[in-house]
């Protein structure tokens, strides 16, 4: 197999797709219970959610990019199909359950219901914007030149962190 092959799961068929199924079901049920619970507080601290992701995007980065961790062809291959393809279809159940939350409480009528709805737009597309840039280079590459896997689980890791540095400045911005 050589290294510009795109890798694909072995075990396919009904336990992947369920596995994939019940990650979008907990992620949709997630979003939505995060924006509920938003909506109800009085003020929603917009920037620290921002760092709070930012430092989680950062710090899970900066692990797939740790030559410790990923020293064997195995795990960059585990990173880049399993990871990568877990992270679109939680990003894309979050950003659909938090924004599916947000038009819930608004018709609910919670303290802060319209903050959150303009939280989930915000989130909703930078959710869309990473799985976009993370399908196209990393999991599905668009082009023979970016189907190495060295290549493909950096992008990854560079993909999250930078990710992560720019919803931490995006928090610092709107802290002022």
């Amino acid at each position: 197999m050589s290294s510009s092959e795109i890798v694909r799961p072995k075990a396919t068929g009904v336990y992947v797709t369920a596995l994939y199924i019940i990650l979008i079901l907990f992620s949709l049920l997630g979003g939505v219970a995060f924006t509920y619970w938003l909506s109800g507080l009085h003020t929603i601290p917009t920037a620290k959610l921002l760092n709070i992701a930012g430092i989680a995007y950062g710090l899970i980065g900066v692990l797939i990019l740790s030559e410790a961790i990923v020293r064997s062809e195995r795990v960059r291959q585990f990173l880049v199909v399993w990871v990568g393809t877990a992270l679109l279809w939680v990003h894309t159940g979050l950003a659909f359950g938090v924004f599916a939350g947000a038009n819930i409480v608004t018709f609910v009528g919670r303290p802060s219901a319209h903050a959150a709805y303009g939280f989930s737009l915000t989130m909703f597309v930078w959710a869309m914007w990473t799985c976009g840039v993370v399908d196209g280079t990393v999991t599905n590459p668009l082009t023979p030149q970016l189907r190495a896997m060295p290549e493909r689980h950096q992008r990854l890791g560079l993909i999250l962190l930078v990710t992560g540095l720019v919803l931490q400045l995006v928090a610092a911005i709107r802290d002022f």
